[in-house]
């Protein structure tokens, strides 16, 4: 906590553009937000995230470029991590976020299996 920033977006906002050069990471301490994607030429909300929500630690993860634009739905209040923080802490406390990183991707990566099955279900009855 020590080592982040505090920042607040108005609604609308955008905090993260699909594409840009991904070095930080935040999370969100009160509001609501949009992920967006480009979709066959369109732009989707695949999900919005709530307070205790993380933004953008994939691209802390692997450093490339941003998967989808994020938007305040409304204020947006955030914790902003740089990337260079991450090589500044201790060892045991990057082992342990890290770890939490890890836990959020594969929970985000069974939620998005889950939504292709029912889209897949959908399609096949359809």
């Amino acid at each position: 906590m020590a080592c982040s920033q505090r920042r607040v977006l108005t609604a609308g906002e955008q905090l993260i553009a699909e594409g840009a050069l991904a070095n930080k990471l935040f999370i969100i301490v009160s509001g609501e937000a949009a992920i967006y994607r480009s979709l066959a030429g369109r732009e989707e909300v695949i999900a919005r995230l709530k307070p205790g929500a993380t933004v953008g630690e994939i691209g802390i993860v692997d450093r490339a470029p941003r998967s989808a634009k994020v938007v305040a739905d409304d204020a947006l209040v955030l914790l902003e991590l740089e990337h260079k923080i991450l090589e500044e802490v201790s060892e045991s406390l990057l082992v342990k976020l890290y770890r939490n990183l890890a836990l959020i991707l594969a929970t985000r990566l069974r939620e998005t299996n889950d939504m292709l099955d029912n889209v897949a279900d959908f399609s096949t009855n359809a």
